[in-house]
């Protein structure tokens, strides 16, 4: 959802790190809010590596299982013909 807060004519839009050279030439937005737009920014790209970081452990963990079903399955296929005795 963006929020647009007006300055006369033209928004402030606080949920994105970025604003028209318009709005910064008017100063229709404050350095503080821009600061503030950016971190927000800033913060959603990190939010979004991590997702990804979570995402990829995720399938590395999942490949750890299936390497680990697959050992106990080699393991129960050597016993079974093993020579006996």
């Amino acid at each position: 959802m963006v929020k647009d807060v007006w300055y006369g004519q033209f928004p402030c839009i606080h949920n994105h790190g970025w604003v028209t050279t318009t709005m910064a030439h008017t100063g229709a937005c404050t350095s503080e809010q821009l600061k503030k737009s950016a971190r927000n920014a800033n913060a959603g790209k990190i939010a979004h590596i991590n997702a990804n970081v979570g995402k990829i452990a995720h399938i590395n963990a999942n490949v750890g299982k299936i390497a680990h079903i697959n050992a106990k399955r080699n393991l129960t296929i050597s016993r079974k013909f093993a020579p006996e005795n």
